[in-house]
Parts: structure tokens; C-alpha cells; sequence
């Protein structure tokens, strides 16, 4: 499970051309299991994103911008709203 999760992050920082600078392993209520990743893009742009991986699906959820955007109650907000039931 370790390796599709990173392969997930390290496949998301191809696409969208930026470098991960933080990993760590995350989990949804304890039922799936994922990551948490930030990095950085060009002009000066951060991106934070969660990863997770059950029921046959993966689950991504992405808050890019500047760093005052991506560490505000919103963004913090969006990346909290995924849930699994």
C-alpha cells in the first residue's frame, strides 16, 4: 500500500510540475490509508494535497496557491471535508 500511495503523490507532482518537499502517512478515520504531501510550483505557488486509497478507488484531494491561501482556515476546510462512510 506504501508504494501506490507514494506512487500516487510522485504521479500528481508529474502532472502538475511541482516538487513534493514533505510526505507523511495520514488515514481517514482509521479506515483508509494515505498521505498528506506539499510542495512547490512555479512562481512561488504551494501546493498541499491528501491521498488516499479504498474500495477499489483512489481519493485525491488538491489546495494549490500562494502559501497565505493553502494554510488558511479554507483550505485546511477543503482538504478536512473528505470523508468515507
Amino acid at each position: 500500500m506504501n508504494k501506490e500511495l507514494d506512487g500516487c503523490v510522485d504521479a500528481a507532482a508529474k502532472r502538475a510540475n511541482f516538487k513534493v518537499s514533505y510526505r507523511c502517512p495520514i488515514s481517514v478515520k482509521g479506515k483508509l490509508p494515505g498521505r498528506e504531501y506539499e510542495g512547490s510550483a512555479s512562481h512561488g505557488r504551494i501546493v498541499r494535497g491528501r491521498v488516499f486509497i479504498g474500495y477499489n478507488n483512489y481519493y485525491h484531494a488538491i489546495v494549490a496557491g500562494d502559501r497565505s491561501f493553502v494554510n488558511s482556515n479554507d483550505g485546511y476546510k477543503f482538504l478536512n471535508s473528505m470523508d468515507v462512510h
